[in-house]
């Protein structure tokens, strides 16, 4: 967890920051919450169930 949240900080980007916030991980979204602000983007959540991130479709 340490390392991932240290990658998002040196260089994350808004997809990386996606990613932690669909993953399902508190830890990992309380740091993407910390990120959005100072890199400009703003954390909104869907009042949708089904938001999380689907790999490998087109």
């Amino acid at each position: 967890m340490p390392d991932l949240k240290a990658n998002l900080n040196s260089r994350g980007t808004k997809e990386v920051a996606l990613a932690y916030l669909n993953c399902g991980q508190p830890e990992l979204e309380a740091a993407v919450q910390e990120w959005a602000r100072p890199n400009g983007f703003q954390v909104v959540k869907s009042r949708t169930a089904e938001t999380a991130a689907k790999w490998g479709n087109f």
